[in-house]
């Protein structure tokens, strides 16, 4: 599925791109997500297809000055100011930003996850437009953010709107965005390597990895008598599951 990413990124707007479909490409991928290898499986995928990648790992780079002391603060003042709204404080500086992209060259910006964490999206979106690039944005997380519903009204309302595209391994969520919030999104589920396996005894014909929340309690539920989870997170939601399948 990653390989269909190319066609979509031609785009009116980025006049020096409209080229795009019959070229290879310079593309600078901001990873927000990188606990799991998504971000750079994809600069894999896109290098091994004769495009240029550069994968920038932002949860490894050093934060701002005094982060977590300006972060507390920034809040503080927010909640007074404004008692319903969600703010956070990009942990990277867009000085920072600007010097990578113009480092780099990118002719498309692809964002995995998401970006308001670590840079302000109106900041990318002028940084992008400077190198008359394309931004696009591959939506992962964000049905993770439906219970925490400020932060979520944030990521639609804030974040959503400065990309050219948005990709989503959701259906519903791709729905949301194109027929409720008029985006332009496109359904692109999850891709994967092949991962060379050992010859063995097969023990187990389903293994899912992730941490808790009650969306997967009730998806999990659904098949508890064929399944068993473990690990620190799920014992801490311990109330909320059935003895059967904790």
């Amino acid at each position: 599925p990653l390989a269909t990413i190319h066609p979509h990124f031609d785009h009116p707007r980025c006049a020096r791109n409209t080229d795009m479909p019959d070229k290879k490409l310079n593309i600078l991928i901001l990873d927000g997500i990188s606990g799991v290898p998504l971000g750079r499986e994809i600069a894999e995928t896109l290098d091994e297809l004769g495009h240029t990648s550069t994968h920038f790992d932002c949860l490894q780079h050093r934060a701002r000055s005094f982060y977590g002391l300006r972060s507390a603060l920034s809040k503080a003042i927010d909640r007074h100011t404004r008692h319903d709204s969600f703010y956070c404080l990009p942990r990277l500086s867009e000085a920072a930003l600007g010097e990578l992209i113009a480092h780099s060259r990118p002719d498309v910006i692809l964002v995995v996850g998401f970006i308001y964490k670590f840079f302000t999206p109106t900041s990318l979106r002028r940084h992008a437009d400077r190198q008359h690039a394309r931004l696009l944005l591959y939506d992962t997380d964000s049905c993770n953010l439906y219970s925490r519903r400020r932060e979520f009204i944030f990521f639609v309302e804030q974040e959503l709107p400065v990309y050219d595209r948005i990709f989503s391994f959701s259906k519903v969520t791709t729905r949301f965005f194109r027929d409720t919030r008029r985006l332009d999104a496109v359904y692109m589920p999850f891709g994967a390597k092949p991962i060379p396996l050992r010859r063995a005894q097969k023990e187990i014909d389903v293994l899912f990895v992730g941490s808790c929340d009650l969306r997967r309690i009730f998806l999990l539920e659904s098949i508890r008598e064929h399944v068993s989870v473990r690990g620190n997170r799920w014992r801490r939601n311990a109330p909320l599951i059935s003895a059967q399948l904790n």
